[in-house]
């Protein structure tokens, strides 16, 4: 019950509203074990119309990335450490990798297009 009470708060938080539908982002490190159970609750509330892109990314330029975003004092290396697993991918989504190499607007593109098929 906690998890989906999870999902229902990053719900309230994450919303983008369409004239015809509702989307949802959530970003972050999310460690399989922890947030499995998350998504896995969530397919069927969105009847499985679930994207998961994984950022197959070195540590340093995801702590480089995030020195960059506007919570970057909310937590720094030593959390982020702690969070990190290397390929830690979930077992119930195909997850979509992005590398180092793809620029913002890349995925951003990637990203729309994928949503609005």
């Amino acid at each position: 019950m906690v998890k989906l009470q999870l999902v229902k708060q990053y719900k309230k938080n994450w919303t983008w509203r369409d004239a015809d539908f509702t989307r949802y982002g959530l970003e972050g490190i999310f460690n399989s074990k922890w947030y499995e159970g998350i998504f896995q609750s969530s397919l069927h509330e969105f009847n499985n119309q679930i994207f998961e892109y994984y950022f197959d990314i070195p540590f340093e330029e995801t702590l480089n990335r995030h020195k960059q975003k506007s919570n970057a004092h909310d937590f720094g290396e030593k959390e982020m450490i702690d969070w990190w697993n290397e390929r830690d991918l979930l077992s119930i989504i195909a997850e979509v990798f992005i590398n180092k190499e793809l620029g913002l607007n890349e995925v951003v593109e990637m990203i729309y297009q994928d949503v609005i098929k």
